[in-house]
């Protein structure tokens, strides 16, 4: 039961839980202008878990003969052919189920539909159309991630009603510039490992040098775009000081990786992606608490 439990846990991927859930909730934060409702809070984080719980499960499945040829996943509970394929499966179902549930047992029917809208599209859009198919893959696939943004806010004011849901939308065009950068990072690192699955990977195609200028551009637009996020949603002292920090360190680091590559650049600058969009919304919830400025 353990080592079942332990499986189930390791195909739910619980280490992107912690980001998707952020974006959601720091999107619910502007959307009250201060502390959400606790209601819906509850119901968006727990909506969060199982769908990310659902799409890590369909994704393993799916990606299981791939991950079999690759050293970094070859050990994965489905790949390696410790938790059976029907059981992973039905683990997906259950959880996608109950990310609906978690949402519509209060009637935020419009919060569900788009988490249930997510978990199809990183499945059938990302896993299944993109990833084998384009090096373009992480780009377009990247909306996967901007929904938790839409989906906070739906379950905060109920809908999507224009024009009040744009700051939802630049928080969610936030996520999608920020994921390229991101992702690319892991890819110059396990090169070797995309190209023995046949994944056509940014630097698989383009090379690596290609690759890395490309990471300094989203990075620069993913900083521009955390400025967007400060006018249109009318922040306050914390959150420009953060955006203006952050900002800066994720284009210089993306400059030195671009200078100087190297599987340790790669992998700092990957992790340091991570802190960054962390701690640029978590200063973004506790914002909501300060003095705005006057724009």
């Amino acid at each position: 039961m353990a080592s079942r439990a332990a499986d189930l846990w390791a195909i739910s991927k619980p280490r992107i839980l912690y980001l998707l859930l952020v974006v959601a909730w720091s999107a619910m934060f502007v959307a009250a202008r201060g502390w959400p409702d606790g209601k819906a809070f509850l119901a968006v984080t727990l909506a969060g878990a199982f769908s990310v719980a659902s799409s890590g499960a369909f994704n393993h499945v799916l990606e299981r003969h791939r991950d079999a040829r690759m050293k970094r996943t070859a050990d994965r509970p489905v790949a390696s052919g410790r938790l059976a394929v029907r059981h992973a499966v039905a683990y997906g179902l259950v959880t996608g189920a109950l990310s609906f549930a978690s949402l519509a047992v209060l009637q935020l029917w419009v919060a569900a539909a788009l988490t249930v809208a997510a978990i199809l599209y990183y499945v059938v859009i990302y896993t299944i159309l993109l990833k084998p198919a384009t090096p373009q893959n992480i780009v377009i696939g990247g909306l996967a991630g901007s929904f938790p943004a839409l989906i906070g806010w739906a379950a905060q004011t109920g809908g999507l009603g224009w024009p009040a849901v744009l700051p939802a939308l630049v928080l969610a065009l936030l996520v999608f510039l920020w994921t390229p950068a991101h992702f690319w990072a892991l890819a110059l690192l396990y090169k070797e490992d995309y190209a023995a699955a046949e994944y056509p990977m940014m630097p698989n195609v383009r090379g690596e040098t290609s690759t890395r200028r490309q990471v300094v551009v989203y990075a620069i637009l993913t900083a521009l775009c955390s400025g967007a996020v400060l006018v249109v949603y009318r922040g306050g002292w914390t959150y420009l000081v953060a955006a203006a920090a952050l900002g800066a360190w994720l284009v210089a680091r993306a400059v030195r990786m671009h200078q100087a590559p190297s599987p340790k650049a790669y992998r700092s600058f990957f992790f340091l992606t991570i802190q960054y969009l962390g701690l640029l919304l978590v200063a973004l919830m506790v914002d909501q608490a300060g003095p705005r400025l006057p724009f």
